[in-house]
């Protein structure tokens, strides 16, 4: 519920309305990217590397959070 609420509020609320399918097509590529790169890189990190791995997911996804954070803080303050 989170996340559905998140994502149209990310792709759709940010978005100017002139730009909305500009904006939604950006920010649909980019999920479509993780969906194809996503499960290899999860293996790769995890089985590959073991537990260093999972701690570089966890950086990983943490940077990523906190970057979506501040990208939509700034987009919803202008």
């Amino acid at each position: 519920m989170f996340h559905g609420a998140g994502s149209w509020g990310v792709s759709f609320g940010l978005a100017p309305e002139d730009k909305q399918g500009q904006y939604l097509g950006v920010f649909t590529m980019g999920t479509r990217i993780y969906d194809t790169v996503g499960p290899g890189l999860v293996t790769g990190l995890t089985l590959g590397v073991g537990a260093l791995g999972w701690v570089v997911l966890g950086v990983f996804y943490l940077v990523i959070a906190l970057v979506m954070a501040w990208v939509s803080e700034r987009g919803a303050v202008s």
